[in-house]
């Protein structure tokens, strides 16, 4: 995104210099900063006026967070990275039109075509732990491993990606979100201190315990294997350090691997006990079931939550939208006379 929005000043610039109109270096609006940008930051093209001097105003504060933007990534090489993949990851949020549909996209029709934004969100909504997860923590997440919040989904729904989605949930997003509330509370509620225990302050994940965890004895194989720390049953293979866990985020495609031997971890437990007395059949019946009940509520859901989406794809009513509206009108209009103020020092 930087890199393309460069690319087009240079190209501006180049323009201007083959058709023989001068090309000048502009400099930042606020005192002093000239001599702490380069000169590649400080050579962006100022934006063409329009006659509007809102429009105008606000074209020259994006101009001018741009720049800072770029000095401080120039400043900070090592934190171009993992700006970039926040960036990445936010590029998939939805306009605002997007959010306030009630239905999902034709295009959902599984849980993995749920939106990572979405999926994000209603985990931040669900947690009540003393220690929740933040948005922040997930985006530091999602900057790590681009599949991160999906799989942390999965994990603590107990589901899997490919699991279908009931007409019900696809054609209303409440219901949906219902639905999945009704199924972490069938499970046992594992986002219960989810983030505190497996996430790191710098958003690496660590499943080697958030789903099976596998005790060793003196030996060095496994004597017993743990699903999400309460059913517990004894390991009846040869299962080493040496073995690799493969998906250890699904609780059905979880495997020790070390060829040419591969055990699937959930084999080790009884039909109705650990993670198979939560297993989901090809047409998720339960999930359809928890649905149908739900929309047969409808009306009680929507009049719950009776108003419109914000940006947040949160339910607000008339009455908040309204002051919320009138909040933001006071920003811009301070935003714009503080930009004047500094345009109006910066030329004197």
């Amino acid at each position: 995104m930087v890199l393309q929005a460069f690319n087009k000043a240079n190209l501006r610039m180049a323009s201007c210099s083959s058709s023989g109109g001068a090309v000048t270096s502009t400099v930042p609006q606020s005192l002093n900063e000239e001599d702490m940008f380069s000169r590649y930051v400080t050579s962006m093209p100022k934006p063409i006026p329009t006659g509007d001097p809102q429009a105008d105003q606000l074209s020259l504060l994006r101009r001018s967070a741009f720049q800072r933007i770029v000095h401080h990534l120039e400043t900070y090489e090592d934190e171009i990275l993992t700006a970039w993949s926040i960036l990445q990851a936010g590029m998939a949020k939805p306009t605002s039109s997007v959010l306030k549909r009630d239905s999902w996209d034709r295009t959902v029709c599984s849980i993995a075509r749920l939106p990572k934004y979405w999926k994000a969100q209603w985990l931040v909504a669900q947690d009540k732990s003393t220690k929740p997860m933040t948005q922040r923590l997930l985006d530091l997440a999602d900057a790590n491993d681009l599949q991160a919040v999906r799989h942390i989904f999965n994990a603590v729904t107990l589901t899997m990606p490919g699991t279908v989605l009931p007409p019900e949930a696809r054609d209303c997003k409440a219901v949906c979100d219902l639905m999945f509330q009704k199924r972490l509370q069938s499970v046992g509620s594992p986002l219960t201190d989810w983030a505190s225990r497996y996430i790191s302050d710098t958003g690496k994940v660590d499943w080697g315990t958030a789903v099976y965890q596998l005790s060793f004895g003196d030996t060095g194989e496994c004597d017993f294997i743990s699903f999400l720390g309460k059913d517990k049953v004894a390991c009846t293979v040869s299962v080493t350090k040496n073995f690799e866990i493969v998906d250890p985020w699904c609780p059905w495609k979880a495997c020790a691997v070390k060829k040419p031997a591969k055990y699937f971890l959930h084999e080790f437990f009884e039909k109705s006990t650990g993670p198979n007395q939560f297993k989901l059949d090809k047409k998720a019946t339960v999930l359809c079931q928890i649905a149908t009940a739900i929309k047969a509520n409808r009306s009680e859901v929507v009049k719950d939550l009776a108003g419109v989406f914000d940006d947040n794809q949160d339910y607000i009513g008339e009455e908040k939208k309204k002051l919320r509206q009138e909040a933001l009108k006071k920003i811009q209009e301070k935003a714009v006379d503080s930009a004047k103020k500094r345009r109006t020092v910066a030329l004197t």
